[in-house]
């Protein structure tokens, strides 16, 4: 089993979250859409995209605040891949991009764990015209009763008003079958649902059918049937149950009862543990086939907090959740119902999405404003939702963050990206943690790295062969790139997890050809040196050097010095950081500080921002330039390029040489001054071709 992201900062004994909760928000185009940005889950089987929306669709458009149709707020979202949430919406529609608000739960527990819950399948189920009702074949449930379809999303091709068909009810009738319901009898509809099976013994998992009513309010009896037939039953108590409510509206006719007031009412904990009620707005209208059907989901461990709002404004409301006490929005659910007024059909009054800003603050939001609003909003904790563990664990980290085993996707937040190594001269080595979190001694074996590119990836600093419980050991990986591009491999650690052995992840880093250039760095302070300092940073902040005049403030003394700082990758945003203590600006010179790389000036500065005593000021620059340099000298002098004047002072002046038997041999040195290699061919110097001499030995390799 893996440990996620709410034990990464820390070893957590004993202990793992058994759910982790990803919320979304997508604007989304009439041809629908995929978000594939967020962490994908382990298995389609473990995790669900709820409807963060009381009708079940999205909440118009961000661009907008004109009435919409019933096809415009229609849409669903179903999770059809582990990292693809994709959005569908009526192609005829608005084409302003909606917004949908989405949560994706997913439980990371044991496998059979006592919170255990079980995706059994996901149906996008049509029903067009007169067809209001319809069932849909269902495979591989246990027990029916502790199932629960969620209405994922409701789609409708009505193109005038028509917030009726945009109505739904889910209920399986037994293991095998499943019931859908629209409302309408007219308009074709697809109704997206997934179906959830909450096999965990802690689970409990009630259901409660209105019937068919015409009524502003009314209370459902909860029963233990999923049809929502049975026995009476309470939730042990309300701070533990979560309601899910479906609405399906009038369906003998269509377009009469399509007012913004009359469909979808609130839902709410009734007078009593086994009653929900139900309540629409006094505007609601209905002919007596309206119907509601809830499914309410109780745990022992679930802490539920619920809101009550009336705002109505467009845009976003938020609501103070403080005493919720949520620790983390991932261990998290918002579940919101309302209630509306509105005898009209100026759409989306009435239409609400529901999210998190952080863990004391909900909000809902739509695309406009109107109508009088009543808001339920349940918070639900799921942090108390934990399986213990006996016998080892094994979790590993890389920079302090989490890598699931299995995990495909390198990142540099968990150091599995290595990210950009020079393949001439450059390694880069990342230390990652094996952490025990069992409670008992975990063993380590061997850890090897496979894959395309494995030769580039090397253990350098092996784990120790076990690790008691609570505790953790580290090894490390080098990354040595043979060829420039991008470097992928697999890392396998055999250990002693009864079910993670043995724990797998990819890596990877790209090679690449770094550019060099020489950076130079001068001051010259002719005055009060002694309140000057100059620190020089790399783009990501590290500190290459100081330079100061002891920083003391104390004498009027000048100070000049050049610091070589050597070879430095070519990039932008180096930084220089000036102080001056006295806080009065640097005193003289219009270049207090220069800055030259590849021989070329990138800054020249006079410090005279520096008006705060001890206060940094940032001055940005590029490393430019590099590339290799070549300078030739005779004698300890340099010979200029193109140079057509022979000097006996280096050398190109052979001096006078007797024409029998005689020679003079003079020797030239060829530097390199830049950062690169310097390639020389040729057999030698071709320009002189008048005079013996003997050419010492020409370099055979590249000088760095």
């Amino acid at each position: 089993m893996c440990i996620r992201d709410s034990l990464t900062s820390g070893l957590m004994l004993s202990q793992t979250a058994d759910f982790k909760v990803q919320h979304l928000q997508d604007d989304i185009g009439n041809s629908g859409g995929n978000n594939t940005s967020f962490s994908a889950v382990s298995s389609l089987n473990s995790a669900v995209a709820l409807a963060n929306n009381n009708r079940k669709s999205n909440a118009g458009p961000n661009s907008s605040s004109g009435s919409l149709n019933g096809d415009d707020l229609s849409g669903a979202r179903v999770l059809t891949a582990t990292n693809t949430l994709s959005y569908y919406r009526e192609s005829g529609s608005d084409g302003s991009d909606m917004r949908f608000n989405s949560s994706i739960w997913e439980y990371i527990g044991p496998s059979a764990g006592n919170n255990e819950m079980i995706v059994r399948g996901r149906y996008a189920v049509t029903l067009n015209g007169g067809t209001n009702s319809t069932t849909t074949a269902l495979s591989g449930i246990t027990n029916a009763n502790k199932c629960i379809p969620f209405i994922t999303g409701i789609s409708t091709n009505v193109t005038s008003a028509g917030a009726d068909s945009g109505t739904a009810i889910a209920y399986l009738e037994n293991a095998t079958t499943l019931r859908v319901q629209k409302g309408t009898n007219s308009n074709n509809v697809i109704v997206y649902v997934t179906v959830v099976e909450f096999t965990g013994s802690n689970w409990t998992v009630l259901h409660g059918d209105s019937g068919d009513t015409s009524g502003d309010s009314g209370t459902i009896t909860l029963r233990n049937g999923s049809d929502g037939t049975g026995t009476a039953t309470n939730v042990s108590n309300w701070s533990e149950a979560v309601i899910f409510s479906h609405h399906r509206g009038d369906n003998n006719q269509n377009g009469t009862n399509e007012a913004i007031a009359d469909n979808w009412p609130l839902a709410q904990p009734g007078s009593n543990n086994q009653r929900v009620d139900w309540t629409f707005d006094g505007n609601h209208d209905s002919n007596g086939t309206n119907r509601q059907f809830v499914h309410v989901l109780s745990n022992p461990n679930l802490s539920v907090n619920r809101y009550q709002d009336t705002s109505n404004s467009g845009g976003q409301s938020t609501i103070n959740i403080t005493s919720a006490g949520l620790s983390d929005i991932n261990e998290a659910l918002i579940i919101g119902s309302s209630t509306t007024s509105g005898g009209g059909t100026a759409y989306a009054r009435g239409w609400r999405n529901y999210y998190f800003n952080s863990t004391t603050q909900a909000a809902h939001w739509s695309h406009r404003s109107g109508n009088a609003m009543s808001h339920e909003i349940q918070i639900v904790d799921l942090s108390g939702l934990t399986t213990t563990i006996t016998g080892p664990e094994i979790n590993i980290q890389g920079n302090t963050t989490t890598i699931a085993d299995n995990d495909l996707t390198p990142s540099p937040t968990d150091d599995t990206d290595f990210g950009n190594v020079d393949v001439t001269a450059g390694t880069n080595t990342n230390t990652f943690t094996i952490q025990n979190i069992g409670t008992s001694t975990l063993s380590v074996g061997a850890i090897t790295i496979s894959g395309a590119h494995a030769s580039d990836f090397t253990v350098t600093a092996t784990p120790a062969s076990s690790v008691a419980a609570s505790g953790s050991t580290t090894f490390n990986i080098t990354f040595n790139p043979s060829a420039t591009g991008l470097r992928t491999a697999s890392v396998s650690i055999v250990n002693g997890d009864s079910d993670e052995n043995p724990y797998n992840f990819n890596i990877q880093g790209t090679g690449t050809n770094i550019t060099y250039s020489n950076v130079i760095v001068s001051v010259n302070w002719p005055n009060w040196s002694s309140e000057n300092r100059v620190e020089v940073y790399t783009p990501t902040g590290t500190l290459l050097t100081t330079i100061d005049n002891g920083y003391t403030g104390g004498s009027n003394n000048s100070y000049s010095t050049t610091v070589d700082l050597g070879c430095l990758p070519v990039l932008n945003n180096y930084y220089i950081t000036m102080y001056d203590s006295y806080g009065d600006g640097w005193n003289g010179g219009a270049s207090n500080v220069t800055v030259t790389a590849g021989g070329s000036t990138v800054l020249s500065n006079n410090g005279s921002s520096t008006t705060s005593a001890g206060v940094g000021v940032d001055v940005f620059f590029d490393v430019t330039g590099g590339g290799s340099e070549i300078d030739v000298s005779g004698s300890g002098t340099s010979i200029a390029d193109g140079d057509t004047t022979p000097d006996v002072a280096d050398n190109t002046d052979f001096g006078n040489v007797n024409t029998t038997g005689g020679t003079n041999e003079n020797t030239f040195v060829i530097e390199n001054l830049g950062c690169s290699n310097l390639i020389l061919t040729g057999s030698g110097p071709t320009y002189i071709t008048t005079v013996s001499y003997t050419h010492l030995t020409l370099p055979t390799s590249d000088l760095v």
